[in-house]
C-alpha cells in the first residue's frame, strides 16, 4: 500500500519513524498500556539518531560510522551509509 503511493518515502524524509517502519510482531496495544524496550542498542544508538543521520546528508563520518556499527541495521540502509562513508 505505501510502497506504491510514495507515502513511507514521505515519513522517512520527515524523519517520522518506529510507527510503520518496522513491526516486529503484530499485536495491539492500547492508550496508557506501556511499552518495554527489550534490545536496545549495546552502543545506545537511538532510531532517532539513525534517522537523523539519514536525512542529514551533510552528517559528520563520525556519526555515519556509528549509525553503521548497528548490528540490527537493515542491509538497505547500511549500504546506503557505507556509500557515504566513501564519498
Amino acid at each position: 500500500m505505501f510502497r506504491s503511493d510514495g507515502t513511507l518515502k514521505t515519513i522517512r524524509s520527515l524523519g517520522w519513524c518506529g510507527w510503520y517502519s518496522r513491526v516486529v510482531e503484530e499485536g495491539e496495544a492500547e492508550a496508557g498500556e506501556e511499552m518495554e524496550l527489550i534490545h536496545p542498542d549495546p552502543a545506545g544508538v537511538s532510531i532517532r539518531e539513525i534517522y537523523g543521520v539519514n536525512s542529514d546528508k551533510s552528517a559528520p563520518r563520525a556519526a555515519l560510522e556509528r549509525v553503521l556499527a548497528v548490528q540490527a541495521l537493515p542491509d538497505e540502509w547500511r549500504v546506503k551509509f557505507q556509500g557515504r562513508v566513501l564519498t
